[in-house]
């Protein structure tokens, strides 16, 4: 049943003493209780007389359960009083928590499971963030969705609080604020899903609504800022031998000895103060180059092979190629968990940045995710999944007792690489001999900006070679009617953007040379500042309250590439071009627009590192042809966007379809449809498309208990 809270809280007084006559008419269900007990409660909350002697005002409803919970570890999701009050009231922050929905309210409930002597300590009032106008935006939202039904089945209590609470502006702790960015970040996969961006099937999906419920993007951007903000008060997060108060110093100190080519040595109750502070580095130290003090880790006992000598085993092949290694030379694969402690590596060039990043996603959940299975073999080597090591042997030593889940092959270390070369080979993820000389692999490296003045040169820096990249076209300058926030944003955002564009253009001129394809408009690969101040300005008052700041940091195309490959070999392209992004660290969202019926066909990647989003589009040439060409649909699509006439809309949407039926299939059609997420989108109504903004309220509506 959906949400009806916030519904009724926009019914007269008279509605509401109707529907509660209404509801004893149907059978006592548990869905009719919740419902008359969330009436009863708005009643209440407005001082209305509630009706006497209610014969269900004697049940009680079951909403959540918690075994073994720590109470000190539910401030964020239930009033800090009442857990300082149970918790001095039990003697005890371990309970076993029942919260019920009564005709008074919520109740919470437990029952002891450990007792102990009575805690006598001093609360202090936690330091309170207000939640900005964006994150206000985003939970008002989701309770809308609540309650038009599209939370789904598994929405929890939790969700529909925070919506609550963030919705109302009331202020947060910091405790809640950490809860906030881990939940993005375990759910930031969501995006991915169909139904989740504005104008795909679906939309708004669960995940779209539980995201919004937590603020959306702006709550992301708030969290993570506020959670950094503390972090660095905190002079002392990690016991070691060396000066706490120049930590960030000696950690980076440690990186640059590995990268100039020395050896360096790290006690093991330092390694995670040196992975944290790794993981915001851009140059990716070797792991397999430091030493942990008392123990052979990281490299002294691996095998040294170059990381591009490595076999290439997707992770969404994985399983296939264990079924095939069993089904057809009897190599099993069993389920175990170990000490990460006791493997060796059998790669080198392990990224010291990668593995930090992994590192504080164990520290922020507070254990290594089941579901983080990487391959060893019988002699104790990692196979695959080598950065997730790095990073669970730092979280063995900062909690002893760890282990790791793994799948043990039943080969050594030798013969697993043999047959997963063999294997990748034969299925097209093929890598160089394992004996062809290690070399350093591409690193992302800031760049200091360099300007439009000094373009010229540009191209054959990049590539390395004597095909010019073009030089970027002079920047425009912002129109006056920009506002001067938006400006000062896209001039930041812009200075970014240049600092790091030559690599990734040098990145992306290595693609390009690969797949046979070529650039389109490449001197437009860095937006102007006019441009990005008029995308800050529109997504500020559309989507996040008027915060241009928060609208800036989410612009994902300031860096942006359009890539023509061929037909014949667009499949092989477009795996190629996803590889090489992930292997230089890049985190990707990739949306696969092929699938018959759409008005767009092509595949657009969001890359994102170090704060920097880039796009990639990747078009056959008839794709690309039937979008800009003459009588594409580029020119109706920008149309489109903009009218307010449905009836003019559905023409244009029809005639965008129609435009797309003649493009081309690629080659290997069904191999295109595999990679990414399937995209299809539907037509959309200017209010459905955020073009006219409703001011009707939905009236509630009730039928004897459906939904």
């Amino acid at each position: 049943m959906a949400d009806i809270a916030p519904k009724l809280v926009e019914l007269s007084a008279d509605k509401l003493r109707a529907l509660h006559e209404r509801l004893h008419k149907s059978e006592a269900t548990p869905e009719i209780l919740e419902v008359h007990h969330l009436a009863v409660n708005e009643m209440l909350r407005r001082g209305l007389e509630a009706p006497a002697n209610d014969v269900w005002d004697e049940f009680d409803i079951l909403v959540d359960t918690m075994k073994n919970a720590n109470l000190e570890g539910l401030a964020g999701s239930l009033p800090a009083e009442m857990i300082e009050d149970v918790i001095k009231s039990t003697g005890s922050s371990i309970a076993n928590v029942q919260l019920f929905l009564t005709t008074t309210g919520y109740e919470m409930r437990l029952e002891e499971v450990i007792k102990t002597a009575p805690i006598v300590r001093d609360v202090k009032k936690a330091e309170t963030f207000t939640p900005p106008k964006a994150v206000r935006s985003a939970a008002r939202r989701s309770l809308d969705w609540i309650a038009e039904g599209k939370a789904g089945s598994g929405f929890t209590l939790v969700g529909r609080s925070r919506a609550s609470q963030l919705a109302s502006g009331e202020q947060v702790s910091m405790a809640t604020l950490k809860r906030m960015k881990s939940f993005f970040s375990r759910h930031e996969v969501d995006k991915d899903a169909v139904g989740f961006s504005q104008g795909e099937k679906g939309y708004p999906s669960a995940g779209r609504v539980a995201w919004d419920a937590w603020g959306g993007d702006a709550g992301f951007a708030w969290a993570e800022s506020m959670v950094s903000q503390d972090d660095k008060k905190i002079e002392k997060h990690n016991p070691g031998k060396h000066d706490q108060k120049t930590h960030g110093s000696w950690a980076d100190g440690i990186a640059e000895e590995i990268l100039a080519g020395g050896h360096p040595e790290v006690e093991p109750e330092n390694l995670s103060a040196f992975l944290m502070k790794a993981s915001k580095r851009t140059d990716h130290p070797d792991l397999t180059e430091l030493s942990i003090k008392g123990t052979l880790l990281y490299g002294d006992e691996g095998m040294g092979i170059a990381r591009k000598d490595m076999p290439q085993i997707p992770g969404k092949e994985r399983a296939r190629f264990l079924f095939e290694i069993e089904s057809e030379q009897g190599i099993t694969a069993e389920k175990e968990k170990v000490d990460p402690t006791t493997l060796k590596p059998i790669q080198k060039e392990i990224s010291a940045s990668r593995s930090g990043a992994i590192y504080e996603k164990f520290r922020e959940d507070g254990k290594i995710p089941k579901d983080e299975r990487i391959l060893v073999s019988s002699d104790n080597f990692v196979v695959d999944g080598h950065h997730t090591w790095g990073a669970a042997v730092a979280f063995a030593f900062d909690n002893p007792g760890t282990e790791l889940p793994v799948y043990r092959l039943s080969v050594t270390a030798k013969e697993a690489m043999d047959v997963s070369l063999e294997w990748s080979k034969a299925n097209g993820f093929e890598s160089k001999a394992i004996d062809a000389p290690a070399k350093k692999s591409l690193a992302w490296q800031t760049i200091e900006k360099h300007g439009e003045g000094d373009q010229k040169p540009h191209g054959a820096w990049a590539n390395g070679g004597d095909s010019a990249i073009p030089a970027l076209a002079p920047d425009k300058e912002p129109q006056a009617k920009w506002s001067p926030e938006a400006v000062a944003e896209a001039r930041k955002l812009r200075e970014k953007a240049l600092a790091v564009e030559p690599k990734v253009t040098e990145l992306m001129k290595t693609i390009q040379e690969n797949s046979g394809g070529e650039f389109v408009q490449l001197d437009q690969r860095v937006k102007s500042t006019d441009s990005l101040a008029r995308k800050i300005d529109g997504d500020a008052v559309v989507q996040y309250e008027g915060d241009r700041a928060i609208a800036a940091r989410n612009v994902s195309d300031a860096v942006r590439y359009t890539l023509k490959v061929g037909d014949e070999n667009y499949a092989q392209s477009l795996d190629s071009t996803v590889k090489a992004l992930e292997a230089s660290g890049f985190t990707l969202r990739v949306k696969n627009f092929w699938q018959s019926g759409d008005p767009y066909d092509g595949v657009n990647i969001k890359a994102k590192k170090d704060g920097i989003e880039v796009e990639v589009q990747l078009h056959t040439r008839s794709s690309f042809a039937h979008k800009e060409g003459e009588g594409g649909t580029h020119k109706i699509y920008k149309a489109y966007q903009v009218e307010l006439n449905d009836s003019k809309r559905e023409t244009m949407w029809s005639q965008m379809i129609d435009i797309a039926k003649g493009v081309t299939r690629p080659a290997n059609y069904g191999a295109i449809l595999a990679t990414g997420t399937l995209v299809l989108q539907q037509f959309q109504t200017a209010q459905e498309a955020g073009l006219i903004k409703s001011t009707l309220v939905g009236n509630l509506s009730f039928n004897g208990g459906g939904e």
